[in-house]
């Protein structure tokens, strides 16, 4: 009908009149972009869940031109696919908005989020589910949930901690830096922070920089060069916020199930905050490292030194100045600021105090006298003045040498009691300490000083043998003198069974064993014990009485001569 009045009567009439109805078309369509079109469920599908005891239920899964859509009306049956519906109306909070934000995309979180949607907003879950406690756990649990946040409605917003800008000079004087400003934020997708003002002006944030920067971290501040500002400059920052607000929207069906969809509308949120930079300036002030004149233009210390500062009796470059601070000559300055201590001009010596002296004071009291004598004074190392003891203490060299309480060491310097008996004093096969010193004095080793300085009688130490009187003597003497002898020859020398000394008669009497044996004038038994002549006769002597004859003697030898025919016989048989 619209079209038909547009072409047939507005036309045919006064200009005006389409234009107007131009407008109305123009306002009615911008006042809510859904509110002339429809729903069209374009796929409607099925989520089938088993139960334990062989049942199951399905419920409708719908997606349409404008999303996922869930039922609302559970009492009425699922549209059909194909099915327009028409627009019921827009809801921008509640418990069904906060649901549907947070519904998951799979089909099984699909199902958790219609059916919480049919508990929130009409207490209603159907039966079947109870046969599946786990389910039904989750759905109750999201249901709560969604219930306390009754009053949800994500609309993106911004604050920011300041309502300005102030400036301070940066601690190496090149930057003005601004007070860091915070950002407070609510369902925001991006924020961005722009400057303007001045050139080379930047805003800083998490270690970033840039004229336009997105703030990360919610917090920035901004950074101008300080060459760049002259004058008052006012530095304005635009904080841009970019999120989505959040509805839903709900298409009725008719006798079909209503449904309802989620809607994300762009909202953008920009602030301004601003402040203005006043140029600091440093006339005849030293700071950050910089010298400036007397008009703020940074110059030399030199420069800076001669215009700001008052000089009385200093010479600043090769400017000089007088007592009274006014500029003189190089002469005029010496004749009234330089006091003349230990110094001489002209003819004219100056002592120590500045006072007029004589050469001979003027040396005495400015020269330095290091370890020296002038005339009666005496002058220690440090060239101050000191008594006579003091001066030989300090100026001598005492060299192992024990002054008053002091001791010096081998080189001359004071070293302690310890360290000078160690340096200075001969040590002869002692130990000193942890230091041992051998036959000569001289330092040594623990080995050496043992073979030099202990007493080795009868001993082996290392490779060297010493004798029974501690002499170094041979390996064969040592044996000789050392090792005790019993009944021993060694060489051509004989021991007895004590190991002295005896000559060969007496040691083949004492060491040998004589059985049955006479050896000069002594007589020894079968055991070869010494013994008188009668036992020695009894023992070892074969004796055969022959009765009736005097001489038992002839018969011994009767004995003999018929053995040994005997014996004579037998051999000249045998061959």
């Amino acid at each position: 009908m619209i079209s038909e009045y547009i072409g047939g009567y507005c036309m045919k009439k006064d200009f005006k009149y389409y234009v107007i109805f131009v407008f109305m078309l123009l306002i009615l369509g911008t006042t809510n972009v859904y509110a002339v079109s429809s729903m069209k469920v374009t796929e409607k599908s099925y989520i089938k869940t088993n139960f334990s005891d062989g049942t199951h239920r399905t419920e409708a899964y719908f997606n349409t031109n404008k999303g996922v859509a869930y039922c609302i009306t559970p009492s009425k049956t699922g549209a059909p696919q194909g099915k327009t519906l028409t627009y019921s109306k827009t809801v921008s909070s509640g418990s069904v908005l906060y649901l549907l934000d947070n519904a998951g995309s799979s089909k099984s979180d699909y199902l958790i989020t219609q059916l919480a949607i049919w508990k929130v907003n009409n207490n209603y879950l159907p039966a079947a589910y109870s046969k599946n406690s786990s389910l039904v756990s989750k759905v109750n649990k999201l249901a709560n949930t969604a219930k306390s946040n009754s009053n949800y409605s994500p609309n993106p917003t911004m604050k920011l901690s300041n309502s300005s800008l102030s400036f301070t000079e940066s601690s190496d004087g090149n930057y003005y830096i601004s007070n860091s400003i915070s950002i407070t934020a609510s369902d925001m997708d991006k924020i961005v922070a722009t400057v303007s003002g001045a050139n080379g002006a930047v805003v800083v944030s998490n270690q970033k920089t840039g004229t336009s920067l997105t703030i990360t971290n919610k917090k920035f501040n901004i950074r101008v060069p300080k060459k760049n500002i002259t004058a008052n400059t006012t530095i304005k920052v635009t904080v841009k916020g970019t999120g989505n607000k959040l509805s839903y929207q709900r298409y009725s069906g008719g006798s079909w199930q209503d449904l309802v969809v989620l809607v994300k509308t762009p909202k953008t949120v920009s602030t301004i905050i601003s402040g203005t930079i006043k140029p600091v300036v440093y006339k005849c002030q030293y700071t950050n490292g910089k010298y400036y004149d007397k008009d703020g233009n940074v110059t030399d210390k030199t420069t800076y030194s001669l215009q700001c500062e008052k000089h009385t009796c200093e010479k600043v470059g090769d400017t000089y100045f007088g007592k009274d601070g006014s500029q003189v000559t190089e002469k005029d300055y010496n004749l009234q600021c330089k006091t003349h201590t230990c110094e001489k001009v002209d003819n004219t010596y100056f002592g120590k105090n500045g006072d007029p002296v004589s050469e001979k004071d003027y040396n005495l009291q400015c020269k330095t006298h290091t370890c020296e004598k002038v005339d009666d004074k005496y002058f220690g190392k440090n060239g101050t003045e000191v008594s006579e003891k003091d001066y030989n203490l300090q100026c001598k060299t005492h060299t192992c040498e024990k002054v008053d309480d002091k001791y010096f060491g081998k080189n001359g310097t004071e070293v302690s009691e310890k360290d000078y008996n160690l340096q200075c004093k001969t040590h002869t096969c002692e130990k000193v300490d942890d230091t041992y010193f051998g036959k000569d004095g001289k330092e040594v080793s623990e080995k050496d000083y043992n073979l030099q300085c202990k007493t080795h009688s009868c001993e082996k130490v290392d490779d060297t043998y010493f004798g029974k009187d501690g002499s170094e003597v041979t390996e064969k003497d040592y044996n000789l003198q050392c090792k005790t002898h019993s009944c021993e020859q060694v060489d051509d020398k004989f021991f007895d069974k004590n190991g002295n000394e005896i000559t060969e008669s007496e040691f083949n009497l004492q060491c040998k064993t004589h059985t049955c044996e006479k050896v000069d004038d002594k007589y020894f038994d079968k055991n070869g014990n010494e013994t008188d002549e009668s036992t020695y006769k009894k023992q070892c002597e074969m004796t055969i009485e022959v009765p009736n004859t005097g001489s038992s003697d002839s018969l011994v030898f009767t004995v003999l001569g018929a053995l040994t025919l005997a014996g004579t016989v037998l051999v000249i048989k045998k061959f």
